[in-house]
Formats: structure tokens, C-alpha cells, sequence
């Protein structure tokens, strides 16, 4: 019964992380924030009740290793108080990437959470088709889930549901899912570009890549259905989307040949200047801004993951955080044959959408990341499939097959 109840708070919590921004309690934190705690502690009960857990792997050996490192950075760091802060939101970090691993055991409840956070996905679409009819920018012209929110960070969370939509649409038994994720694909790209977001053009259309490369080998009825959703993508564009958004768009390719990706290039540069200070170790979590201030004049952050881990961490952060991005590749490229195509697109999507922002430390990317490393089948596990699958090493008399002892 506490497992149950504790996969449904994990579930909320997956649920609520694309639109958390539109709900924060004053001096609690984002809704997301509320129901992961409430899982943590029904979590914690479901495994004391059930007697056990799920062997770590790998990746959580990285992904803690990266985490106590950017912790401990608070004594050297050139900004100590928002250090703290993130000292604290890192063990939440740890503590749901712990929830969506032990909670996501079984192809079903890993489907169960995709489906989670494209739910939660329309929620931010919806609320940002609100604000845009009724005239709330949150910069501009451009448009988000809630007044002052980042359109840019609206626009990548948006784009990582685009995957996860389709993979349940292919996969999907019920017909109402089944339509419910398909027609995610052009709400999510309407609410794209009313963020007038280019980084986040640029990452949908390596979301989107996922449609061509399992479309040839889908039934001539979900080809038709492609189709469908194309037209419905571009109507609804047409329709809604102003033309300031599709001016913003439009000079895309201008900033990616000639410009300075919205002054992105400059602010890297000054990372890069001010990195010889303290190659080793980094100028602390939180820091990049201070450490870059006196280059640029200005208080800004990295927008850029690797830039930000690279000056805030030093040579070892940035080697650990690499280490967890490579061990993740490897995880889905694993993965069973029916998620593999889903997780690597996905993975790819991430990793690109961390260039234009500073998100290492942000929870979407560690649910991505776990979520990749959900469908991983520990060593001992791979072994007793092994021994069972293999018939010279078949257990006679029916009873359970047991892995080999070591010799």
C-alpha cells in the first residue's frame, strides 16, 4: 500500500515539474518542490514497509560524487550564500533521483512517469495559451506559463515532452492516450513558439527527430496520423503564433553564423578568461556571476551547463559531470530495444539544451537523467537473465532459475 502511494507521489512530482513555476508557495518553494517532499517521506516508508530497495547503479555513484563535490565548494566559494542554498536543493536533488530510481522498476511504471511529465506539459502549454489571449507577456512579446517566468526555460521543458509524447503515442494501448500524446506534438510546438525561444527551436528539432527515424517502420494508419498532426502543427502556428514571435525565430540562423547567441558568446568568453584563477577546484557553487563580474561589468550567469560547471567546479566537477552524461549515453544506448530509440533521443535533447543554459544543478535535467537510467538492469540482475535464458545451464524440475554462484 506505501509503495503504491509513494509511486503516485512520485508520479505528482514528475507530474508537476514542467509547470511548477506557475504555483510557489511563499516561503515553501514551487509546488514540484511540496509533493517531492511528501514522496520522500512516503518513499521511505513504502521501502521500510516492503523490506526492500533497488541496488544503486553506476550512475548514482557519478551522480552523488558530482553533487557532494558542488557541496563542498561552499568553502572555497567567492559567493557563499547562494552556495548554501544550492547545498540544500542538491540533497533534494539526491532524494528524488533515489524516488524515480527505486519507483520506476517495471516498463509500466516507467511509461506511467513519461506519461507524468507530458501531462504536466500541457498544464504549462494551457497556462501559456492563457496568458497569451490575455495579453501577459513575460518578455516582449514573447510568452510563458507565468508572468516574469523564462520563456527560454518554458520553451525547453516544453521540447522534452515532444519525445516522451510520441514514444506513448506508438506504444500507447488506450485510444484516448494514444490521441491525448499525439496531439501533444503540435500543441507543444504552438507553445514553442509563442516563447519565441531559437535555442529551443533548435533542440525540438533534435526532439522531433524521433518521428522520422521510427516513423518507417509504424503501420500505415500511424503514418496517416503523422500527417494529421503536421497540419494541425502548422494551422494552429499560423493561427496563433504573432509575428513578432516568428521575427525573433526567423534570426536563428543570423545568430548561430554571426552573432552572439543574444550576447551568450561574450558572457562565455569571460568564463573563459577568468578560469585560470582556479582551474582545479572552481570558484565555488554559485559563483560564475561574481567570478565573471569584474570582465563583463555586469552580474550574469553562465547560461551555458559545461561553461558553469567548468568555472564553478573546476577540471573535477567538470570531469564528474562529463562522466554522468557518458555513463547515461551508455545507459540508453543498453536500454531495451522498445525505449532505446526514445532514450537516446531524448539524451541528445538534453545535452544540447544544456549548452544555452545553465541548468546542471536544476531538477528537470536530473528527472531526465534518471528517467534514462530507469529502464538499467543492475549487473546481478543481467546475470540471472542470463543463466535463465541460456538452455544448457536450465534448472530442471521447474523450480525458480538461480544466478550461478562465483567460482
Amino acid at each position: 500500500m506505501f509503495h503504491s502511494l509513494a509511486y503516485l507521489a512520485v508520479w505528482a512530482t514528475v507530474f508537476a515539474i514542467p509547470w511548477e513555476v506557475v504555483v510557489v508557495v511563499h516561503g515553501v518553494g514551487t509546488i514540484s518542490r511540496i509533493i517531492g517532499l511528501l514522496a520522500f517521506g512516503l518513499g521511505v516508508v513504502g521501502v521500510l514497509a516492503r523490506g526492500k530497495m533497488r541496488a544503486p547503479i553506476r550512475f548514482h555513484l557519478l551522480t552523488v560524487a558530482f553533487l557532494v563535490w558542488a557541496s563542498l565548494s561552499f568553502f572555497w566559494a567567492i559567493d557563499p550564500e547562494p552556495a548554501m542554498l544550492q547545498i540544500k536543493r542538491n540533497l533534494q536533488l539526491i532524494g528524488l533521483i533515489w524516488l524515480l530510481w527505486e519507483f520506476s522498476e517495471t516498463p509500466a511504471r516507467r511509461a506511467g512517469l513519461y506519461q507524468a511529465y507530458v501531462l504536466g506539459a500541457y498544464v504549462a502549454v494551457i497556462n501559456t495559451f492563457i496568458n497569451y489571449k490575455s495579453g501577459v507577456a513575460a518578455a516582449g512579446e514573447r510568452f510563458s506559463a507565468a508572468e516574469g517566468a523564462n520563456p527560454n526555460d518554458l520553451g525547453f521543458l516544453l521540447v522534452l515532452a515532444l519525445p516522451l509524447a510520441w514514444h506513448l503515442a506508438v506504444t500507447g494501448k488506450s485510444f484516448w492516450m494514444i490521441w491525448i500524446n499525439r496531439l501533444y506534438l503540435p500543441l507543444g510546438l504552438v507553445g514553442l513558439f509563442l516563447t519565441a525561444s531559437r535555442s529551443g527551436l533548435i533542440v525540438g528539432i533534435v526532439a522531433l527527430s524521433i518521428v522520422p527515424w521510427t516513423l518507417p517502420r509504424l503501420k500505415f494508419r500511424v503514418k496517416v496520423a503523422a500527417v494529421l498532426i503536421a497540419v494541425i502543427a502548422i494551422a494552429g502556428a499560423l493561427a496563433y503564433v504573432p509575428v513578432r514571435s516568428w521575427q525573433r525565430l526567423g534570426t536563428t540562423r543570423a545568430q548561430l553564423e554571426e552573432g552572439t547567441l543574444n550576447k551568450r558568446t561574450t558572457i562565455w568568453m569571460a568564463g573563459l578568461r577568468v578560469f585560470p584563477r582556479s582551474p582545479i577546484i572552481g570558484v565555488g557553487l554559485n559563483g560564475y556571476p561574481r567570478a565573471t563580474q569584474g570582465v563583463l561589468g555586469e552580474h550574469k550567469g553562465a547560461h551555458n551547463a559545461y561553461m558553469s560547471v567548468l568555472i564553478e567546479l573546476g577540471l573535477i566537477g567538470i570531469i564528474l559531470f562529463l562522466a554522468v552524461l557518458a555513463d547515461t549515453f551508455l545507459a540508453a544506448r543498453a536500454a531495451p530495444l522498445q525505449e532505446r530509440k526514445l532514450l537516446l533521443v531524448l539524451f541528445f535533447t538534453l545535452v544540447i539544451g544544456l549548452m544555452p543554459r545553465a541548468w546542471e544543478t536544476k531538477k528537470p535535467t536530473w528527472v531526465i537523467l534518471a528517467l534514462l537510467h530507469a529502464a538499467t538492469v543492475p549487473a546481478a540482475a543481467r546475470a540471472r537473465q542470463v543463466w535463465a535464458a541460456d538452455p544448457v545451464r536450465r534448472v530442471p524440475l521447474g523450480r525458480p532459475y538461480a544466478a550461478p554462484r562465483a567460482v
